[in-house]
């Protein structure tokens, strides 16, 4: 998570869930640790990087790979490449602002996995360790049952409104939407498909087309080793 220098191997910093990781130089750490060759990336980036190269999406140009779980973490391909931007911080979609029950909130508050759950757990009066997900939420919203149709609704609302943003900005050819609620398959592509095109202008509701990851949780270490042959390739050409 967070922002990572890959060029130096540094974590700038960035992500809520690591307090403390700033300006931590984590590829020398490793390097000098293990004595092997060490390149660091954003976790999202490796992730979208392994479904883009193995998960049959080479074809297209202009890709948004998100995962959703914790958080929302996001990986941007343009023209066939993963956009990092300025000080590699490109891809944190999560903290796209909205307003949501009069207070300013990030996307990912209100629409990750683990908001779903959060929301589950309070209106069912669940402990707060009781076991529950995001894939056992939607089986039973696959039953009809109510709570858990209620809250799959607010979160494919919310998810859709941020993605059909997304799609305004970016004009992707395909969505890929990662995490473990996307092993759900395809009725929840569908759910959260049908609550972007709610939202979309009209040009882009007929082209959209969103799928679920198809490498799972593979998709980072596949992502790892693609980026690291890249790294040491480019080391090892003249310059």
């Amino acid at each position: 998570p967070g922002i990572v220098d890959i060029q130096q191997g540094v974590v700038l910093g960035g992500a809520d869930n690591l307090k403390g990781w700033e300006q931590v130089p984590l590829a020398t750490l490793l390097r000098e640790a293990t004595g092997l060759p060490v390149y660091v990336d954003n976790d999202a980036n490796l992730m979208g990087l392994g479904e883009y190269m193995a998960g049959n999406n080479a074809h297209c140009r202009h890709l948004l790979f998100l995962t959703i779980g914790t958080g929302i973490g996001g990986a941007i391909f343009m023209n066939g490449q993963l956009y990092r931007g300025h000080g590699y911080a490109a891809g944190g979609v999560g903290a796209l602002m909205l307003t949501y029950e009069g207070k300013e909130v990030f996307w990912e508050d209100v629409a990750s996995t683990a908001a779903l759950v959060r929301q589950y757990r309070q209106q069912a009066g669940l402990d707060e360790d009781a076991a529950i997900n995001g894939k056992v939420i939607f089986d039973q919203y696959l039953q009809a049952e109510p709570l858990a149709t209620k809250v799959m609704q607010e979160h494919s609302r919310l998810l859709g409104y941020g993605l059909a943003g997304l799609v305004h900005v970016f004009s992707p050819e395909k969505i890929i939407l990662g995490g473990g609620i996307s092993e759900a398959g395809k009725p929840y592509i569908e759910l959260v498909k049908a609550a972007t095109q709610r939202y979309c202008m009209p040009v882009y509701r007929d082209t959209l087309c969103i799928e679920a990851a198809q490498m799972g949780n593979k998709a980072g270490f596949l992502g790892a080793a693609y980026f690291a042959m890249q790294q040491l390739s480019a080391q090892q050409s003249p310059s």
